[in-house]
């Protein structure tokens, strides 16, 4: 191992014998022709030599040292020939490039002789290519892009530009219509983000993005879907309102917007005709409402909800009486769902705990008591969860498919009330409950369907009316994989996706007539889930497309009109 040393000038002393010289010895490296003109990702301007030289300076004509380059300081990385050998003493370098921004010193070195540096070379970053680090995504119609793409601009080396602000514009290659919002954004440290751009007219559209400086270094994006009316992953119904989640991971809400519910600053008598996306660019991935207010999960696990807040629906958020806006609940507990009845949440983490904020009148928090509470508070007991529902005043969980429930039995509250978690059947093992306002199902995978609570307006869907106490085995619904239900009845969808509903209204097969079994929803549309709400129902299809029907005087419907709808009726663009 060799080490680099420090030469100093010193005053030297020959010996010799007579008639005889000794030859220069090689010893150390010097620069002849110093490094310069440095653009990353290209080839030195000025390619280095450097010497091969004695200790007094002298060049040693005889050596065929190897002389390696490296960057000694800097960070930058060092491509092409780093190692040649030197011819009559000198290493002449032909193809260095330094991939990287700043500046670099380069240190020469060889076996047994001392390194010598170069002076700092000053590398530049040149625009030379762009490419999309971030993709637009959902596009609807006249609608700014829920996710603006984001532009990164690299150099020569393929390395992203840690300085200047070169511009990027954004263009449509093909598809109908016109571009839309601030088309050109500059690039802060490399990366171009765009705040507004949209697209009017669907079907398939192209982008392209370009520097301004140089259209011919462009990327254009893959075909994009511009859609006409919103696509979803979650939809939650309060009583006349409802929200989405949609595939970009937004919250669209319309209906009835009365304590800002549907997310827009609250108006008398005030409503939303179409979805409109609440404020602020939080994502969220479930959606749950009640009756004044509206509750989401954040993709962080988070819970934040907005809209009435007398009895603490917002969870200690806010301590406004009403709130448009996302409010994040009290404490920094994540959870992995949601579950909202007429005044009250509860939250499920992912530990099986089960915590509960807001209206408590009837014990629907499972915290011992009927009092009101601010923040989310852990339900009674040490029995964990894998699933809640909540229905009206009433909040159940699934435990090892045992239902344990809390709150009114009944419509308020008859039979007496459970303030804490008790196990409401026996003998069933349930893999998944639906709870309306005043009844309950759970489905026994071998078994299919239970149903028991009121069934004066047909909730069962056994065409009976008659209410049970304890689970009744509905054969009309045997072939529903998923149900939801409401005050007034319910609805089914089959392995295939096709919907069917029953009860005293909104079901969705072109009449208003009550129906005690299930009766196919409208329109032969295939089903993902179907939700109902207190004056209408909406299902979400195998392809994410937004349906509703039912009464739609505040707007509920989300067609951007006040006609009551019975049959499905695609919900509006943004």
């Amino acid at each position: 191992m060799w080490r680099a040393r420090l030469r100093f000038a010193l005053p030297v002393v020959t010996l010799s014998c007579a008639g005889s010289t000794e030859p220069p010895v090689a010893s150390a490296l010097a620069v002849g022709t110093a490094p310069n003109g440095a653009t990353s990702g290209l080839s030195l301007n000025v390619q280095p030599a450097i010497r091969v030289v004695s200790g007094s300076g002298q060049l040693i004509a005889a050596s065929t040292a190897s002389v390696t380059a490296s960057i000694f300081a800097g960070g930058g990385v060092l491509q092409g020939t780093t190692t040649v050998v030197a011819t009559g003493g000198l290493a002449t370098f032909t193809d260095l490039r330094i991939d990287g921004a700043g500046v670099q010193t380069l240190l020469f070195s060889a076996v047994g002789l001392d390194p010598v540096a170069a002076a700092g070379v000053a590398v530049a970053q040149v625009p030379a290519s762009v490419v999309i680090e971030r993709t637009a995504a959902g596009l609807y119609n006249g609608v700014p892009f829920e996710i603006q793409p984001r532009i990164e601009v690299r150099d020569h080396a393929g390395l992203r530009l840690q300085g200047g602000s070169p511009s990027i514009i954004v263009s449509k290659v093909n598809g109908n219509g016109t571009l839309a919002g601030t088309l050109t954004a500059s690039a802060i440290a490399g990366l171009a983000t765009f705040s507004d751009v949209a697209v009017s007219g669907s079907g398939t559209h192209t982008l392209s993005y370009s520097l301004f400086a140089n259209p011919a270094v462009n990327v254009e994006s893959l075909p994009m879907e511009v859609f006409s009316a919103i696509k979803v992953t979650d939809v939650a119904l309060g009583a006349e309102h409802a929200c989405a989640i949609s595939i970009g991971g937004y919250v669209y809400c319309w209906g009835d917007n009365v304590y800002g519910k549907a997310g827009q600053p609250p108006m008398t008598n005030g409503t939303v005709p179409i979805p409109r996306r609440i404020s602020g660019s939080r994502t969220y991935s479930a959606v749950t409402a009640g009756t004044q207010f509206t509750c989401a999960l954040a993709t962080d696990g988070l819970a934040y909800c907005w809209g009435y807040n007398a009895l603490n629906q917002l969870g200690g958020g806010s301590t406004l009486l009403v709130e448009h806006v996302p409010v994040a609940i009290e404490g920094s507990a994540a959870f992995v769902s949601l579950a909202a009845g007429e005044t009250h949440t509860c939250a499920l983490t992912s530990a099986g705990a089960s915590l509960c904020w807001g209206g408590n009148a009837y014990g629907e928090l499972g915290v011992g008591h009927s009092n009101p509470r601010i923040g989310p508070g852990a339900t009674s007991g040490a029995t964990t969860f894998a699933a809640l529902d909540a229905g009206g005043f009433t909040t159940c969980g699934l435990s090892a498919g045992a239902l344990h429930c809390w709150g009114a039995n009944a419509s308020p509250a008859t039979p007496p009330a459970n303030k804490t978690p008790q196990l409401e059947i026996g003998g069933l093992t349930l893999a998944a409950v639906s709870l309306g306002l005043n009844h309950k199902c759970g489905l026994v995978a071998t078994d299919g369907w239970y149903c028991w609570g009121q069934n004066n307006q047909y909730q069962f869907g056994d065409g009976t009316g008659l209410a049970s106490s304890t689970p009744k085995r509905i054969n009309e619904l045997s072939s529903f994989v998923s149900l939801d239900g409401s005050v007034s009845g319910g609805c089914g969808v089959t392995a295939v996706g096709a919907a069917h509903c029953w009860g005293s209204g909104r079901i969705g097969d072109g009449t208003m007539t009550p129906r005690p079994t299930p009766v196919a929803v409208s329109g032969g549309l295939s089903f993902a889930f179907v939700r109902v709400g207190g004056v209408v129902t909406c299902g979400v299809t195998m392809s994410q497309e937004l349906y509703c029907w039912g009464s739609n005087g505040k707007s509920a419907v989300g067609d951007g009109t006040t006609t009551n709808r019975d049959v499905p009726t695609r919900v509006g663009s943004p």
